[in-house]
């Protein structure tokens, strides 16, 4: 399937008159970064089915409550610690290649054994569902670790950087395009198949298209002249050190360990609620929610990349935390059975929450110094998930124990309150984020007006 998709004539011709547009005439270049978008078109199989409402669906299923729910989100930011060890692996662009491969095959493969095994021995796991599969997320969670370092040096060692923003926005659309297909597919299965079948199918099928996904890397190949060492051999407590030592940098790691807290206090969460509290049905929330979330997404993006390419991080950021704090007052509204609310947050958030994921990738990828940049992109991704993703999730568990006591503060209609402890957790997240970015958006350093940072200089 994968060497079908590169030799498309519609793909390589859309990307070509891209890749003309941005000036690359390198053959080698222009094929890495067909594949590139490929594997993500592949690759967003596996994450939106082993993150997205099938994963929520089955922790719903075996009875997991909110704390176990809030764990399991939790585990693969927990496991970032294990990105250190993996840099001490990266010396070359080879071995970014190599690890990725091996880390990533790992990774999806292990969810592919979990659905094999339930098909052929369907009593695997059956005395203690949920904490077979809390082990299943925590095995996966230590490889995915091991594969975010790798693949990001495997994206800036390829990447141009004067297409930086463009190329990921790109990818991005890829990568929702597809997952927006999978998941239309999936909700049907869970849908259809009742008990365990629909979930099985699921994993089956996001373990498949994981494991091509990094098959298709394989095929990228880097001229002879750069297959140089990355980075000079450094004992594990320079590897800590050398990153922090750097305040441009801390000051943009602070930022995104403070913004990653209060975007995870609640985003888990959504899917929970709608799929079980508001009683939705998979179809409803994925094409009235996911789908349409990521066709405003698909809109957007070009604009968010562009935008960043010209004026950088800064402005785009502002504007586009700014509206994600606001949108969340909307769950004021919500009521049981009634899908509107949650359709209608998803489609304007849509057009916002894509700039996550741009804003922080093309900052790390363009914002670390080439020397050792593994060291610092480890750093990066290890702070940010250990101190600010793990433990929003966590926290925002406990949370809602606190705020079920709180639903008596808001009164009650027809014996119901009028908020639940999941409207109060969205409303205060949204309270945060609107604090977090009022505080600290100034405060970002802009790539538009600065230099990397390995070569600023302090004043």
């Amino acid at each position: 399937m994968n060497i079908n998709l590169l030799k498309s004539k519609v793909f390589k011709g859309y990307l070509n008159t891209l890749f003309n547009e941005w000036e690359i005439s390198n053959p080698r270049t222009r094929q890495n970064l067909r594949i590139l978008v490929a594997s993500i078109a592949l690759g967003s199989i596996f994450t939106s089915i082993t993150t997205g409402s099938a994963l929520t669906g089955y922790i719903y299923h075996i009875g997991a409550g909110d704390f176990i729910f809030g764990l399991v989100a939790a585990l693969p930011f927990l496991g970032a610690a294990f990105q250190f060890h993996s840099v001490l692996l990266l010396r070359s662009r080879k071995a970014c290649q190599t690890i990725t491969i091996i880390a990533g095959l790992i990774q999806r493969g292990l969810w592919l054994i979990f659905a094999l095994l339930s098909i052929f021995m369907p009593d695997f796991g059956r005395e203690n569902p949920i904490w077979s599969f809390v082990a299943l997320v925590t095995l996966a969670a230590v490889a995915g670790n091991y594969l975010v370092v790798s693949f990001t040096m495997m994206l800036s060692n390829i990447v141009p950087s004067h297409i930086c923003g463009s190329y990921l926005s790109l990818r991005n659309r890829f990568a929702i395009l597809s997952a927006s297909i999978i998941g239309i597919l999936v909700a049907f299965i869970l849908d259809f198949f009742s008990g365990d079948q629909g979930y099985v199918i699921a994993f089956l099928l996001a373990g498949l298209f994981g494991v091509i996904d990094i098959l298709t890397l394989f095929f990228v190949r880097y001229p002879d002249q750069e297959t140089e060492r990355l980075q000079n051999k450094m004992p594990i407590r320079q590897l800590l050190t050398e990153p922090l030592k750097n305040k441009p940098f801390r000051r943009m790691t602070l930022f995104w360990i403070l913004w990653n807290f209060s975007y995870m206090l609640c985003s888990p969460f959504f899917a929970y609620y709608i799929l079980g509290e508001m009683q939705i049905n998979f179809m409803t929330y994925t094409i009235g929610c996911l789908i349409t979330s990521s066709l405003t997404s698909l809109i957007i993006l070009p604009f968010w990349g562009k935008m960043i390419d010209r004026v950088g991080c800064k402005p785009v950021i502002k504007i586009a935390f700014a509206a994600t704090g606001a949108l969340g007052f909307i769950w004021i509204l919500a009521k049981r059975g009634n899908p509107w609310i949650p359709v209608i947050f998803f489609i304007i958030g849509g057009f916002f929450w894509c700039v996550n994921d741009l804003a922080s990738q093309h900052m790390l990828i363009s914002q670390t110094p080439a020397k050792n940049k593994a060291a610092y992109i480890a750093t990066f991704s290890v702070l940010t998930a250990v101190l600010g993703n793990a433990p929003a999730t966590l926290v925002s568990g406990a949370l809602l124990g606190l705020f079920e006591k709180a639903t008596v503060l808001f009164g009650k209609s027809n014996g119901q309150p009028l908020l639940d402890r999941y409207q109060i957790l969205f409303i205060f997240a949204s309270i945060i984020r609107i604090l977090f970015i009022g505080i600290f958006a100034d405060k970002i350093l802009d790539p538009s007006s600065s230099c990397p940072i390995s070569s600023r200089r302090k004043k």
